[in-house]
């Protein structure tokens, strides 16, 4: 990523964080944390929010990578590109976002 002002990631869902029985937060893996989300939501609402503030660094990372995953010069090229970025970098950052493996 270029010129990111945010803490870099990975970020991961801190299930044992928050005072309250609704509460979790996002972390930087094995570091200090991010933000909070606590309980104005839904138990399962909490947590999702959670999953997909902490999958952010990767989504924007896929984001910006997806320009250069392409060569331009071939359609065909340019849809086994675009299967294969997909694959790669947007489908494990969708799949954080949404609390699959």
């Amino acid at each position: 990523m270029t010129n990111a002002s945010h803490t870099k990631g990975p970020w991961e869902q801190a299930d044992s964080f928050g005072p309250s029985a609704n509460g979790t937060g996002v972390q930087k893996v094995g570091g200090h944390l991010i933000c909070s989300c606590t309980a104005y939501f839904s138990r399962d609402e909490v947590y999702a929010n959670a999953r997909l503030i902490a999958a952010a660094p990767e989504l924007l990372e896929a984001l910006n990578n997806f320009p250069a995953a392409f060569d331009y010069s071939n359609a065909h090229d340019f849809r086994a590109a675009a299967i294969g970025w997909f694959e790669d970098q947007a489908r494990p950052a969708i799949n954080k976002a949404e609390g699959r493996p």
